[in-house]
């Protein structure tokens, strides 16, 4: 497992009895990014309440910060990203992007649904 110590432990008769070499190496294991998003996917907000967006990331070195997009755009670094107000135009698919220097990066998508009651629009009328 993660953590281990190993020993190699040498032993001949030039050394005698009750003589023996021994190394100890501790072997510690990185591996790249596991991102996964909050416990609701998708994530259904009624427009005009606040919409809470977490990203939690398991890897080995830890990162202490994360990369949001949407739409291909940057939007935030922090692994809780808060929209105070949710609007229509906030619907769609976010993503959660992880880099520890190994050489792979960790991703992960949250899809916000907007949930909106009824909208009429009224035509006029034009008269000929």
């Amino acid at each position: 497992g993660d953590g281990a110590t190993y020993r190699c432990t040498v032993w001949n008769r030039a050394l005698g009895q009750r003589q023996k070499l021994e190394s100890r190496a501790s072997l510690g294991v990185n591996y790249f990014p596991r991102v996964t998003i909050g416990q609701h996917n998708s994530l259904r907000i009624e427009e005009g309440d606040t919409a809470v967006l977490t990203c939690k990331v398991d890897s080995k070195p830890m990162v202490d910060n994360v990369k949001w997009t949407r739409s291909g755009r940057y939007i935030a670094t922090t692994f809780r990203h808060v929209i105070p107000t949710v609007d229509i135009e906030d619907e769609g698919p976010y993503y959660c992007e992880a880099d520890n220097n190994l050489g792979q990066t960790g991703k992960a998508e949250l899809n916000i649904s907007v949930l909106y009651g009824p909208r009429v629009t009224v035509e006029k009328f034009k008269e000929v």
